[in-house]
């Protein structure tokens, strides 16, 4: 972070020495990483220390709100900016600088823009967590389908993934007991212990707040008062189907929309959907569909749609369309419903309760008997 007055006065030609603040509490209650006077200018500094795209995406949408809040440009540090996430960046007309020396500021008075530098922070070794935001896809792929046995080079393939990368993902699950291997294919052992071992692990709930203020959370805007990834929208007035409304607009602007968490756990169950209706995005640029469309966003305890910035493309992997849901609108795979209604308030976990018991069931049922995976009173002490 030190680095950063140094490199943003450079860029704008001024002097090394620049007014700055850190960990600057701002009018809406939230806390700036960093404040940076330079000259006449004034920068609200996201800093980031993962060069993933997801957190790309979500400081500059943190940068974005903190600095219309005092009037200034919001701009996003990280160690490395990628291309996904620099488009990300631009989407949302938010700077970016990145410590291997790539730039793109562009304010009233200035224009820099640098790229082709090479990442000077590549990460060696184990991925760190097999439920991380791209770690995660493999677990959701094994569970979308029970039923199924895969050769690693299959699941590498499905989900978009390196097959070393995968080869060290599947190690890990399969060193914890979640899963097992038969003549070179791997399944689930035990599903339960498995989606409810990344419901406990899953990053949205961990960006989001703390576990003591979630489980103290009595209204929906304090769990989510620090996700920044999420916004309450109400429709434009006179609009008689608001949900296939928004599907259509945000497919205009972010290219997947998909009810998710207790939305997707009501519909799956064939229960009525309630608001607020929870919905997953691609892209950033579907936040702006206030200003290109006509919503007005809103409290989320008085919205009757939130939509959330998705950490990762994987969470589009098998979704399909539910009957209570409009005709066109597809819901997340049956584990991403879960472990984001797990982390939710009531009624999430207990519909994510239901709804694991029902693909248990079902799963039972398809194997007329067989063995081929556990349930929870059958696995091993």
């Amino acid at each position: 972070m030190s680095e950063v007055p140094e490199v943003l006065a450079r860029y704008l030609g001024l002097p090394d020495k620049l007014d700055v603040e850190v960990d600057r509490p701002l009018p809406g209650g939230s806390v700036a990483d960093l404040v940076v006077r330079a000259g006449e200018r004034m920068f609200v500094c996201e800093v980031k220390s993962s060069a993933r795209s997801g957190a790309v995406a979500h400081a500059a949408l943190q940068a974005r709100r903190q600095a219309a809040e005092i009037g200034a440009f919001p701009l996003v540090v990280v160690p490395y900016m990628g291309a996904a996430g620099a488009e990300a960046c631009r989407d949302l007309d938010v700077g970016y600088i990145d410590l291997s020396g790539n730039a793109h500021i562009e304010v009233p008075g200035v224009h820099v823009h640098v790229e082709g530098k090479p990442n000077l922070f590549v990460a060696r070794g184990r991925p760190s967590s097999p439920f991380a935001s791209r770690s995660s896809r493999i677990t959701r792929a094994l569970l979308a389908d029970l039923s199924r046995t895969w050769t690693q080079n299959e699941l590498a393939a499905a989900v978009d993934l390196d097959p070393g990368f995968t080869s060290r993902i599947v190690r890990r699950l399969e060193d914890e007991a979640f899963i097992t291997r038969e003549g070179g294919r791997v399944r689930v052992l035990a599903p339960a212990r498995l989606v409810d071992a990344w419901a406990e692990d899953y990053e949205p709930a961990k960006e989001r707040a703390d576990v003591e203020r979630i489980l103290t959370a009595s209204t929906i805007d304090e769990m989510f008062a620090a996700t920044p990834s999420l916004i309450g929208l109400n429709p434009p007035k006179r609009v008689r189907k608001p949900l296939s409304r928004l599907y259509g607009e945000v497919l205009q602007l972010s290219g997947h929309c998909a009810a998710t968490g207790t939305t997707a756990c009501q519909a799956m169950l064939g229960l009525p959907v309630t608001a607020p209706s929870l919905f997953v995005v691609e892209k950033p640029v579907a936040f702006k569909i206030a200003d290109l469309y006509g919503w007005s966003e809103a409290p989320l305890s008085e919205a009757a749609i939130l939509i959330e910035l998705a950490r990762d493309t994987g969470v589009f992997y098998a979704t399909k369309r539910c009957e209570p849901l409009p005709t066109l609108l597809p819901c997340v795979s049956w584990p991403e419903a879960y472990v984001q209604a797990k982390n939710e308030l009531a009624p999430g976990p207990e519909l994510a309760a239901a709804l694991l018991a029902k693909e248990l069931a079902m799963l039972q049922r398809d194997a007329a008997g067989g063995d081929q995976v556990m349930a929870d009173d059958d696995e091993p002490e």
